[in-house]
């Protein structure tokens, strides 16, 4: 339904003017009387309308029935950037598939070797900090393993979710007993590892303009693989928590320790690895990719399968420049079930949009970075839709700063349950509620 609102006064005159009748009798005043109210009786979104030009009044537009198409898309190569948190473990699920995650990270020295000699390693300690546990971990916890990489991080450096790193060798693998809750982990490596950490301490040492520790040891990549198919960590990799300390004997025989950190300092990114083949048959996304329409479409948490939406309806828009956008609602129903998608699960969850820039990089879109609340994103249960606003996009490309009316929808680092939206519904139809303005 297309609805169109006008301000633009109507020319009208007075009948009061330049009025000039004798009154000689109650009659005559009766007559002036009527002809007065009936002057007054104009319409008064009439009023002054013969006073301004016509080029000064604008006119209001609504409509909810501009196209809008979406599209189930992926691509590993999204990138990571000095994450706070880190995700090692896996997760199934019988629509998306296997999603395995881990993380790289450079290490931290909290200050130089002291160069007091080593006797001997007496033990390696490993800290983990968990903040987070998704999945159940069954009889078994699982095991982790700790990777020394063999290729610099630099802070300038590019690093996507599918970035596999080059290893030099594995340092240790740890055996976890079955953990369920937010814990410090604490766990003794066995001596071997300190001759990994230790095997030069001439280089212990950070510099801004010299080779240091960092070329020495060049980081580490920590993966956790569960017993159960669907249990995964998260990961403080920010405060300094989460790291290893060695225990030895200096030559004085003095029992001393030296930390290995992981913090805000450090390069690190994290790595999402997803497998739709192992989905279970006949619940497995039919379209990735391939631009067609289907009945539902998929945004899958850890930076996985994506929504695009496309709304070419505003091309046209573009040739009636110059508009002025005062409303864009994106309205997106919801999919749930209840066995695989409970509406529960999408409660407090808040869908994010981005688009590509005309140097062909994701941006996030101008009207979550002016304010997160006005974006919105959020589920609304009255309705079981999800509402985007989009003010500042749609204007940005009506005038030519955006190449193409196209979002990407997608979830946030921190979420860990998955979304469905219905696509093709008409009953619950995907809808841009716009409003605006011919200048």
């Amino acid at each position: 339904m297309t609805i169109f609102y006008s301000n633009r006064l109507l020319s009208g005159s007075s009948s009061t003017a330049n009025i000039f009748i004798k009154i000689t009798s109650l009659a005559s005043i009766l007559a002036v009387m009527m002809v007065l109210f009936q002057g007054c009786e104009e319409d008064p979104s009439k009023i002054g309308g013969g006073i301004l030009p016509d080029n000064d009044f604008t006119t209001l537009n609504a409509t909810d029935t501009i196209g809008v198409n979406l599209y189930t898309m992926y691509t590993d190569t999204i990138r990571s950037t000095q994450p706070t948190i880190s995700y090692i473990g896996q997760l199934q699920d019988p629509v998306f598939g296997t999603t395995t995650t881990s993380f790289v990270s450079q290490l931290w020295l909290f200050n130089d070797w002291p160069g007091d000699g080593i006797l001997g390693i007496d033990s390696v300690m490993f800290y983990l900090n968990i903040t987070g546990v998704t999945g159940e971990a069954g009889d078994v916890g699982g095991a982790v393993n700790i990777y020394e990489i063999d290729r610099v991080m630099g802070e300038d450096s590019v690093y996507y979710t599918n970035t596999t790193p080059p290893v030099k060798e594995l340092i240790s693998t740890v055996l976890l007993r079955p953990i369920e809750k937010d814990t410090l982990l604490r766990i003794n490596m066995g001596m071997s590892p300190g001759d990994v950490f230790l095997r030069d301490t001439s280089m212990l040492f950070l510099s801004s303009d010299s080779a240091d520790f960092r070329t020495l040891i060049k980081g580490v990549w920590i993966e956790y693989l569960p017993a159960s198919e669907n249990h995964m960590f998260e990961v403080d990799v920010s405060s300094g928590q989460t790291g290893f300390e060695v225990h030895y004997t200096d030559a004085a025989a003095n029992h001393s320790t030296y930390p290995f950190g992981i913090n805000s300092k450090t390069v690190k990114y994290n790595r999402y690895i997803h497998d739709f083949s192992t989905a279970d048959p006949g619940m497995e996304i039919s379209h990735i990719n391939d631009m067609v329409k289907d009945s539902l479409s998929y945004i899958q948490s850890f930076q996985g399968v994506f929504t695009r939406i496309e709304i070419p309806g505003l091309e046209a828009l573009r040739e009636m420049m110059p508009l002025g956008i005062n409303k864009a609602s994106l309205v997106l129903p919801a999919f749930t079930d209840d066995m695989f998608f409970p509406e529960e699960n999408i409660i407090g969850l808040q869908v994010l949009a981005r688009f590509n820039n005309s140097d062909g990089l994701k941006e996030i879109v101008p009207d979550y970075l002016l304010s997160n609340e006005f974006f919105d994103g959020r589920y609304y249960g009255i309705d079981r839709e999800f509402r985007i606003n989009l003010v500042n996009f749609i204007q940005k490309y009506l005038e030519g700063e955006i190449p193409e009316p196209v979002v990407e929808l997608f979830l946030p680092v921190s979420a860990k349950r998955n979304l469905v939206l219905w696509s093709e519904n008409e009953d619950k139809p995907v809808r841009l509620e716009l409003v605006f303005t011919t200048l």
